[in-house]
């Protein structure tokens, strides 16, 4: 992935969830960035999950879910 990616059940998401009925239409948007990859919630109705913390943001290589 080079480019921000919109996850979820919407049609026009990059990686589409349409199976998954805990996903909303846009349930979350992954950045590449030079140190990892950023993980945002979209405001998601069930949260957006990251091993078993409910994360608002997240980077992938050496930070902690917040």
């Amino acid at each position: 992935m080079s480019a921000p990616t919109v996850v979820g059940r919407d049609a026009q998401s990059g990686i589409r969830l349409d199976r998954d009925e805990f996903a909303s239409s846009h349930h979350a948007r992954i950045e590449p960035r030079p140190d990892g990859a950023w993980v945002d919630d979209l405001g998601s109705t069930n949260g957006t999950w990251i091993e078993l913390d409910r994360v608002a943001h997240w980077v992938s290589q050496g930070a902690q879910p917040s």
